[in-house]
């Protein structure tokens, strides 16, 4: 008996100060040091700045080109050379027809950068998720802890009072080791929990993007959020990135079939040149040319007719692909709000087992004292409280991470 107090007591001294000394996080905390170190945020908004600078440069199709040409020339005979010749030249060119191809390559590259903004905005939901998740795992952990450990000292004081009863002669071997065994197994239930704390703690420090803290804990509650009132699911689809995403398939497909169909289209454009030759590159009469070009395709390849087949057919399956997503993302809006609902329910109804787990207990104790209750029926009692207190915090921890899964797929996170 002296050699479990003993274990008892070195516990509580191990966890104790640990608590007061240690780095302590707040979830604000968390989020800062995420969104400024994590490796993969960082560089997604680096592929978002080359989708940026990419668009911007599409837009140099509807700007002149400028071509300037300079050059020297020496020759001669054996050893001796004649006078060098110099050139000097400017051409200036512009599209003065500009076809759909141009604005299709704009379209493309803004299609682009719409499914990188996606991409991003969908990046940022997952990591939120997973922080909040690796958060909430840490507070479980540590509420963990402090419940194993007074369920550890609740099966002490019972083993003690069956001790008791043995050695007055009203309690038999069998009602003592079964309490001598739950006492063996709370006390395994709180060195478990320590190392489920440490892979907790490791998880949040991916989640934070950062090299593991030597050691840390994490402040908070595992605050059950209500479910709003049963939101419109098609409202909520269309504006979620993948929706968004599907949109610029679909407009980038369009894009490819108006790049396919310029093989059939006329050009027109506009080029002029200022040249100056000679020893003397002087401005003063130089030569000078303008010319306007119409080109009209004559002959179609047969590879740009099923090149355009290949192209029309491209956007009817993204159509098609974006009406099967919606309806997908409904499904998978309605399931996880519902999820939602039934976690914080369940949070309610066990919160109700628990209050009469812990009455029954109450009473059931001073009845086994007294003599009143047989052993087997208070050793049910007893568990029933103990398991209920668990499954408390279970459902607790449960109902959160549902929250924090209706936020994710709704697109929302907490990381810019």
């Amino acid at each position: 008996m002296f050699r479990i107090c003993k274990i008892l007591l070195c516990l509580q001294l191990i966890a104790s100060p640990v608590w007061a000394e240690t780095l302590v996080l707040t979830w604000d905390d968390c989020v800062a040091r995420a969104q400024n170190q994590h490796p993969q945020l960082q560089a997604e908004l680096a592929r978002l700045q080359q989708a940026q600078a990419r668009a911007q440069d599409s837009y140099n199709y509807y700007f002149p080109t400028l071509s300037l040409d300079a050059s020297y020339t020496q020759s001669g005979t054996g050893t001796s050379a004649n006078g060098g010749s110099n050139s000097l030249s400017a051409a200036l060119q512009k599209k003065l027809f500009s076809t759909d191809s141009d604005q299709a390559q704009v379209d493309q590259a803004g299609a682009d950068l719409d499914d990188e903004q996606n991409a991003a905005q969908t990046l940022k939901t997952n990591l939120s998720l997973e922080l909040h998740k690796a958060f909430i795992e840490m507070l479980y952990q540590q509420d963990a802890i402090d419940l194993t450990q007074k369920i550890a000292l609740r099966r002490n004081a019972n083993l003690e009072l069956v001790a008791l009863r043995y050695e007055a002669g009203r309690e038999h071997k069998g009602s003592l080791l079964r309490n001598q065994a739950a006492q063996q197994q709370a006390n395994i239930d709180v060195l478990q929990t320590y190392r489920a704390l440490a892979v907790a703690r490791r998880h949040l420090s991916v989640a934070l993007g950062g090299a593991p803290l030597t050691e840390y804990f994490v402040t908070g509650s595992l605050e059950i959020k209500l479910p709003p009132a049963t939101p419109s699911y098609e409202m909520l689809a269309v504006h979620l990135p993948d929706f968004h995403a599907a949109l610029n398939q679909i407009k980038t497909a369009q894009a490819d079939l108006i790049l396919a169909q310029h093989a059939y289209q006329p050009g027109i454009s506009a080029k002029s040149s200022v040249s100056r030759s000679g020893s003397d590159l002087s401005l003063a009469n130089p030569n000078w040319s303008a010319a306007i070009s119409f080109s009209l395709p004559v002959y179609f390849d047969p590879r740009n007719e099923l090149g355009q087949t290949e192209a029309q057919a491209a956007v009817d399956e993204a159509r098609f692909e974006l009406t099967h997503l919606l309806h997908t993302l409904v499904y998978k809006l309605e399931d996880q709000f519902v999820a939602f609902q039934n976690a914080a329910e369940t949070v309610a109804v066990q919160q109700a087992f628990l209050a009469a787990a812990e009455t029954r207990s109450e009473i059931a104790s001073s009845q086994y004292t007294t003599g009143l209750l047989s052993f087997e029926n208070w050793d049910v009692i007893e568990n029933d409280l103990i398991q209920q207190q668990k499954t408390m915090l279970t459902r607790q921890r449960d109902a959160a991470l549902a929250a924090a899964a209706w936020e994710q797929i709704q697109g929302l996170g907490v990381l810019q």
